[in-house]
């Protein structure tokens, strides 16, 4: 029973590190496709909102999309730019 349990273990293990492996290769690789969407490029001449000094980031863009499916589904698109200072 311990030797099943520990190859159990170590699958969970080994399939853990696959999918995280993969979800890295998908990060870099969009990272690495180009720049940031042409709706983000067209808020870099947009004015800051008010701030203090020791604010990190201020919300530039916030915008959200539901779409209903179906009676059971929903869609959700959220848009978001923050300009880190």
């Amino acid at each position: 029973m311990r030797v099943t349990k520990r190859l159990t273990d170590r699958r969970a293990l080994l399939a853990y590190f696959c999918i995280a492996a993969c979800a890295g290769a998908l990060v870099t690789r969009a990272a690495a496709s180009g720049d940031a969407p042409p709706w983000m490029h067209s808020l870099t001449g947009i004015n800051m909102p008010a701030h203090d000094e020791k604010t990190e980031a201020v919300l530039l863009y916030s915008e959200t999309n539901v779409t209903v499916l179906s009676e059971a589904k929903i869609k959700k698109h959220v848009r978001r730019v923050y300009k880190i200072l």
